[in-house]
């Protein structure tokens, strides 16, 4: 029999081959091999029809494993990050602006949800930067809170940044030695972008050219950071950050328009998109190479009438 453990990548994992029978956690009659892991890419839901928050799982040959119901329900869209190995998934709740964590682990177990202080009205934001795990949400105020986790599995205290404000949710990546935070103005649909190094000392605000009515996605990709947006036209337009600190110039993902935000992560060596379509909520997907080519739209079974989370894990 093999017990296959899914681990991060890059870290070895081990399997124990018996002889045979149920495994038992005492048995030293087993071989030790090694080798490297395979993980998925992870995708999140809600239900467009009720509240319910569905999984699906991605191989690397782009075989979707079908959508499974997890525990919980919200009311907006779900965020997902990976931690000190575990899946961390949070979620505003049903019924009023609390904030709910569950956390998956290597062997493809759930804890239960854990209500975390604080509140926010939108969907929160996560990335993993400095060896802890950074939460960011939209304050009942519209102010932009964040907090951070440590490898113990602790939380910090909430921060408020002294300038700020935004009526969609915040959204952060980590990127060549900062932490990167975009969010559409509180006013009108600009985009203001600024950056975090490892003391949390903040860089300010600085606007960025193009427009959006909705949330950012981010994603590191190739030594850049990429960011996707629904522009005002509903077609999906994308630019990247290079090491130098220099923002690229908008260009348009091939045949790409939705009505909400889209959502982007790195997998198996591309860069996955993923959509809501403009006229249904039938989701969709596309990928870019290390080239910035874009593969064709693909019709992922499914819907969802807000923006998904991505993560590989």
């Amino acid at each position: 029999m093999i017990i296959d453990i899914a681990e991060p990548a890059g870290v070895d994992y081990r399997i124990r081959v018996t002889q045979g029978g149920a495994f038992d956690a005492s048995d030293t009659n087993f071989t030790i091999l090694q080798g490297t892991v395979v993980q998925k890419l992870h995708m999140f839901a809600k239900d467009p029809v009720g509240e319910s928050i569905f999984m699906n799982k991605m191989t690397d040959l782009e075989v979707f494993e079908g959508w499974q119901a997890l525990q919980g329900g919200t009311s907006t869209g779900p965020a997902a990050a990976v931690f000190s190995n575990l899946l961390h998934l949070v979620v505003k709740d049903t019924a009023d602006y609390r904030i709910l964590d569950q956390r998956l682990n290597l062997v493809g177990a759930w804890s239960g949800c854990s209500v975390l202080d604080g509140f926010s009205p939108s969907t929160a934001s996560m990335t993993a930067f400095n060896n802890r795990l950074y939460l960011v949400v939209r304050g009942s105020n519209d102010r932009i809170y964040f907090r951070s986790m440590d490898t113990g599995g602790v939380w910090g205290g909430w921060n408020v940044l002294a300038v700020g404000y935004t009526t969609t949710p915040p959204v952060v990546a980590a990127f060549n030695g900062r932490l990167h935070l975009v969010v559409k103005s509180s006013i009108n649909t600009d985009i203001w972008w600024n950056s975090m190094d490892t003391t949390e000392t903040w860089a300010g605000w600085q606007q960025l050219s193009g427009l959006t009515p909705d949330p950012v996605t981010l994603a590191e990709f190739n030594n850049r950071l990429y960011m996707f947006v629904r522009g005002t036209d509903d077609n999906i337009y994308y630019r990247y950050l290079d090491t130098v600190g220099t923002w690229g110039n908008w260009a348009a993902v091939p045949s790409g328009s939705t009505t909400i935000s889209p959502t982007a992560a790195v997998f198996n060596g591309k860069l996955y998109v993923v959509a809501k379509s403009p006229v249904d909520n039938t989701i969709w997907m596309t990928s870019m190479d290390m080239a910035e080519a874009f593969s064709a739209w693909t019709l992922i079974p499914g819907a969802t009438e807000v923006p998904i989370a991505l993560t590989r894990f």
